[in-house]
């Protein structure tokens, strides 16, 4: 069963999908608002992506987020190929087609995401030593109720020896 995430995720690629499609037949600032319109989505696609990335533990989901990125992969180079496509027009018109992003612009979400991959790794990290914590606290409690036994059986068996022994000093 997916995740709340994963749902999410197929239908922001589904979403983006239909917008592209949508573009390829509309001209002029239409083609330029459903472009845009994909461009965001894909844009808010990293941060729902890093949330599935979070919740994959087996193999299976592992394999699934491979799909998911070859799904966003392709939706970029076709919503570029759309954004290159437009006609001579549309690229002068009052600048109505998207707008060429800086390299300043790509250096930046470059760094975001290395932070956003460095933050998942410690958090994963954090995350086993959190269980290895807890198995050693299970076995520390184990090993202190094995003593707390071992003094009562102690306790027990002073006092039935103290019993044993009061009557002998009273002899003597």
């Amino acid at each position: 069963m997916p995740s709340r995430y994963a749902a999410e995720l197929t239908q922001l690629h589904a979403d983006v999908a239909t917008l592209i499609a949508d573009a390829k037949g509309r001209d002029g600032a239409d083609r330029s608002e459903a472009l845009q319109r994909a461009q965001d989505m894909l844009a808010e696609e990293p941060d729902v992506f890093e949330m599935c990335e979070m919740e994959a533990t087996t193999v299976e989901t592992q394999d699934q987020l491979t799909e998911y990125r070859q799904t966003a992969d392709n939706l970029r180079k076709q919503l570029a190929d759309e954004i290159a496509g437009a006609n001579r027009s549309e690229l002068f018109d009052g600048g109505t087609m998207l707008e060429p992003k800086k390299n300043s612009q790509f250096a930046e979400l470059d760094a975001i995401k290395q932070k956003s991959k460095n933050s998942t790794n410690e958090l994963r990290k954090a995350l086993q030593q959190l269980d290895e914590t807890e198995q050693v606290s299970a076995d520390t409690l184990k090993e202190l109720h094995r003593q707390r036994q071992t003094l009562e059986n102690i306790d027990s068996q002073a006092v039935s020896y103290t019993h044993l022994t009061l009557p002998t000093k009273r002899i003597v």
